[in-house]
């Protein structure tokens, strides 16, 4: 089959699914490319929605990843709104929310996850969530956050600048714990508390109490993998799809990237500047142009004015 017959599949409009078609076109590859996506919007950088996009300081168009005119320009077929069902890995052919089937010579899945919900609390991944918590915000008098990773610390510090009466709770005894040592971890909490952010560290969050506590309580605890799809066909899973060093699952014709995606014999890694970077790196079957590039993937926050790489 020549590759401009060719058909490359995208689950999931996030950045990675979106810096995933982007590389293909600038690597040369002139088959069809098909990006399938729950939101309505097109994909955008999530972790400014913490940041420019909860403060107003930049709109949804210019966190964007790709823009109308670059899905045009590229031949890119977006479809919006939609979720796959399904995957008939023997068929190479997916089934879609609405109801028809998309056969695919190459399936690159991006499907990221979805937050831990806890009862009574908003929680921060789609744009439709930051709305949500920002119009809460402008009329809260206080707000309690669970969780001191990097997410609750960058809502935490955009509420702080409305004067926002803020407790910060963590079963931990540090703030970002899982990425951070020790001595960093006390010099991003002294930022915080600086600021008047009230930091209760090392005891199980009472949700109940921090909710009857706080005019508005948002849960900020990592996030459910969208990984049941690809289990459900037969991909190889564990804390992540499975891949090899050129994004490859166990099954023919798929690939996984940024969250839902973890290297074997690796920890995944939940980080934007994976998300970015390991889309970029050519899957060797895709019929395109060798790109080899080594790349370091940072954690950070803008908000504490701190990049660790």
């Amino acid at each position: 089959m020549e590759k401009e017959n060719q058909r490359v599949v995208i689950v999931g409009a996030g950045q990675a699914g979106a810096v995933a078609a982007l590389s293909l076109r600038s690597f040369g590859y002139c088959g069809e490319i098909t990006m399938i996506g729950a939101e309505a919007e097109l994909p955008y950088e999530r972790p400014e929605l913490s940041k420019t996009y909860l403060s107003g300081t930049l709109p949804l168009e210019k966190i964007q990843v790709l823009s109308r005119k670059q899905v045009s320009e590229l031949e890119l077929t977006f479809r919006a709104m939609e979720t796959v069902s399904e995957i008939k890995i023997d068929e190479r052919r997916i089934v879609t929310s609405m109801g028809g089937g998309l056969t695919y010579d190459y399936l690159i899945l991006a499907t990221g996850g979805a937050p831990r919900q806890l009862e009574g609390c908003l929680a921060l991944r789609t744009r439709t969530d930051a709305d949500a918590i920002g119009a809460r915000l402008r009329d809260a008098c206080s707000l309690g956050i669970v969780g001191a990773g990097w997410l609750g610390l960058e809502i935490a510090a955009h509420a702080r600048t409305h004067n926002i009466d803020i407790t910060v709770h963590e079963i931990g005894e540090t703030v970002c714990g899982r990425v951070l040592p020790r001595d960093v971890a006390e010099h991003v909490a002294d930022h915080h508390r600086v600021t008047g952010v009230r930091l209760a560290l090392g005891a199980a969050p009472d949700i109940a109490h921090i909710r009857a506590s706080h005019d508005l309580t948002v849960a900020c605890i990592g996030m459910t993998l969208h990984d049941s799809l690809a289990r459900a066909a037969g991909t190889e899973t564990d804390d992540g799809l499975l891949v090899d060093d050129a994004q490859r699952t166990s099954a023919p014709g798929i690939f996984a990237i940024g969250d839902c995606a973890r290297l074997r014999n690796r920890n995944r890694i939940e980080s934007w500047a994976y998300a970015k970077v390991r889309p970029s790196v050519r899957p060797r079957p895709l019929p395109v142009p060798r790109l080899c590039k080594k790349n370091r993937c940072g954690f950070g926050s803008s908000r504490v004015a701190c990049r660790f790489s």
